[in-house]
């Protein structure tokens, strides 16, 4: 549609065509509709607001981004969540900024919800925010142990789409952590990086692993290209426990050696 036809329907149009205009047209807004849609991000009908929102992030101005950051700060953790993650998908650098200096406050965001918007826009901006998420650190008393659990993991594989600059120590934490789940994510985020120290950190788990339960396929596989020869009486002990998939045991001890 025209920039006019969008206009058009945001003021004249059914309410839900409005709300979808509005949603879907920022970027053929001018300045001159901002007042308009500031009103409406502080509307009572969250659909509307919802839809405001989406248009803010389309905007540069101050006073665009001021009213995100309004919205950011609300009592409404539905509001708040909707805003902030306006701001981080929003392609204005100042945008970012304000985000940046809102994540140092308290927010009524759930931080799963926190967690995974910095997730899906990764910045190298959000990278304190989101080691404190993956430690721990940071934390909500109110959340489940599920919750807290999916909160580190996505933080951790955030910080892997980044490229922290800690990232293989904070994975080397992360193995020793008691949730097997945040375990199992630091574990897959090292086998997939090259680098000796994420290939030292990785081989050490998997032979840990290897001591006490049959060896995943993931491991396996990581033990052919490492050819680490302290996996090679593990690897045996399974083959003569007669345990299952002991195929992939034989093709895995075929690729370690040595020959004997």
């Amino acid at each position: 549609l025209s920039s006019q036809e969008i206009v058009d329907q945001m003021e004249r149009g059914h309410p839900l065509v409005r709300a979808a205009a509005l949603a879907t047209g920022g970027r053929q807004l001018s300045e001159a509709h901002l007042p308009w849609i500031l009103r409406l991000a502080e509307t009572d009908d969250p659909l509307q607001r919802r839809s405001a929102l989406l248009a803010l992030r389309e905007f540069g101005q101050p006073r665009a981004i001021a009213g995100l950051v309004r919205q950011a700060r609300s009592d409404s953790a539905r509001a708040a969540t909707q805003a902030v993650e306006c701001l981080a998908a929003s392609r204005f650098e100042a945008a970012h900024e304000a985000l940046q200096q809102l994540l140092g406050e308290p927010l009524n965001v759930p931080l799963l919800d926190l967690c995974r918007i910095l997730s899906r826009y990764p910045r190298t901006r959000w990278n304190d925010s989101l080691r404190r998420l993956a430690t721990g650190e940071w934390s909500d008393a109110g959340a489940s142990a599920d919750e807290q659990s999916d909160v580190r993991r996505d933080a951790l594989v955030a910080l892997g789409r980044i490229g922290h600059p800690e990232l293989v120590t904070l994975l080397g934490e992360a193995l020793a952590a008691d949730d097997e789940s945040v375990r199992a994510t630091a574990f897959d985020l090292l086998v997939n990086r090259t680098g000796a120290d994420s290939e030292r950190l990785a081989v050490e788990y998997a032979l840990e692993l290897t001591r006490s339960t049959f060896p995943t396929q993931q491991i396996l596989s990581l033990f052919q290209r490492v050819r680490d020869p302290r996996a090679v009486p593990l690897l045996v002990g399974h083959l003569e426990a007669l345990q299952s998939d002991c195929s992939l045991v034989i093709k895995a001890l075929a690729q370690i050696g040595p020959a004997s």
